[in-house]
């Protein structure tokens, strides 16, 4: 009996809690995309470590990820950045040393009062709340979308990626969470969602129909140490703006 509770006990966990997940992420997309993350950070839905932002944000994703902005900005000289969807901002306190002047936005009122709370001191850094999807995004050398688009639909994901090449970038650096595999890009969500494409078996390819945005993949990032073959990947990709809101 034991052995039998051991067997399946596990398994009905990971269906109780992936319910769960399922029932919050359809409660959050009919709220406001401020009021959804604002609960999403306010009750720490993402947070397996230390991070609010979630696993991304932390480990050798966040390591390697950082070591790929650090190359960029030295190969392209950059002195200014904005981060579109900062989250808790363990990523950014790494970044923001590298750079003249860093822009820390997010739609988490929540989430940008903390972050000057804990990092207020740093002079080269504004925290804003702002919508991206709405508002006109400050102009910078680089805006980096890390592990955002994932969560919003395709209408939201192309709002955005208009706003940053009306902005005056000279730079966007996307990243994304996707499957190892071959996988069928950027199927569409209903609404906007604390979970991810990977939970209809998909990604965000930039490149791809709807999006069909020229841009260099830079990497595609395993976490460390590698386990599953088929644990997803996180794909950076570089595209260059030209003034005007174009693609190069």
């Amino acid at each position: 009996m034991k052995r039998l509770l051991r067997q399946i006990i596990p398994p009905l966990r990971r269906a109780l809690g992936h319910l769960a997940a399922m029932r919050r992420s359809r409660r959050l997309g009919r709220l406001a995309v401020a009021d959804a993350f604002d609960e999403v950070y306010r009750k720490a839905y993402w947070r397996q470590g230390d991070s609010l932002s979630g696993v991304g944000s932390e480990g050798s994703w966040a390591a390697d990820y950082c070591a790929i902005v650090a190359d960029l900005v030295g190969s392209l000289g950059l002195t200014t950045a904005v981060d579109a969807g900062c989250g808790d901002f363990s990523i950014g306190v790494r970044l923001a040393q590298q750079f003249e002047h860093y822009t820390a936005l997010d739609i988490s009122a929540f989430v940008i009062e903390r972050n000057r709370g804990a990092h207020g001191h740093l002079q080269n850094v504004t925290f804003a709340v702002q919508d991206l999807i709405e508002a006109p995004i400050p102009m910078a050398d680089l805006v980096m979308v890390r592990q955002v688009f994932q969560h919003l639909t395709n209408t939201q994901i192309l709002a955005i990626l208009n706003n940053i090449a009306r902005s005056g970038a000279r730079f966007a650096l996307i990243a994304e969470e996707v499957p190892a595999g071959p996988f069928e890009p950027n199927r569409d969500l209903t609404s906007h969602s604390v979970t991810t494409r990977l939970n209809v078996e998909s990604g965000i390819d930039i490149t791809a129909a709807p999006f069909n945005r020229s841009a260099s993949l830079l990497a595609r990032l395993r976490r460390r140490p590698v386990g599953r073959s088929d644990e997803p990947v996180l794909s950076l990709h570089l595209m260059k703006l030209q003034p005007g809101g174009a693609c190069a």
